[in-house]
């Protein structure tokens, strides 16, 4: 009889373990739920705002609200929540930020605003090869040493 009530509360007791767990990752999937919805208005309401931007100043405006609205959103969430969002979710968001990046270099590019080449999918990167001009000698073809020398 001993035994049965033994094992009876190991059982019962192991069901009540398995049971808070099952609430807990229920818990945390909603709460990745609710940081995935969130993300999905957020973003899509910048890219609606970004496509009427008029000028440089309105695209960069927009730009550092979505940055600092995505970070309050992702600031106030349990540390890992992103971690518990599906392969749906994650390429959901991965297809609709990389649709506002499009349409943020798209509204810098007809507004002229600058942006930043580490933000941009297509990054456009300065040109670094030397004018002519700016050359300060003359080189030799056969090696990668100065012929001669011209001072301005």
């Amino acid at each position: 009889m001993n035994k049965t009530l033994i094992s009876f509360a190991t059982a019962l007791i192991a069901t009540s373990f398995a049971a808070c767990d099952e609430n807990n990752e229920k818990t945390d999937r909603s709460e990745a739920r609710h940081l995935f919805v969130a993300t999905v208005n957020l973003t899509a309401a910048y890219c609606d705002s970004m496509k009427l931007a008029a000028d440089s100043a309105a695209v960069a405006r927009l730009d550092n609200a979505y940055q600092a609205q995505l970070t309050r959103l992702n600031m106030g969430v349990a540390p890992e929540t992103d971690t518990k969002l599906t392969e749906g979710e994650n390429d959901t968001l991965y297809i609709l930020t990389r649709k506002y990046v499009m349409i943020r270099s798209k509204m810098e590019r007809l507004t002229g605003a600058f942006h930043s080449p580490a933000t941009s999918l297509n990054p456009q990167l300065p040109d670094t090869s030397k004018r002519k001009s700016e050359l300060r000698g003359t080189y030799n073809t056969q090696s990668s040493t100065p012929a001669t020398t011209v001072t301005p």
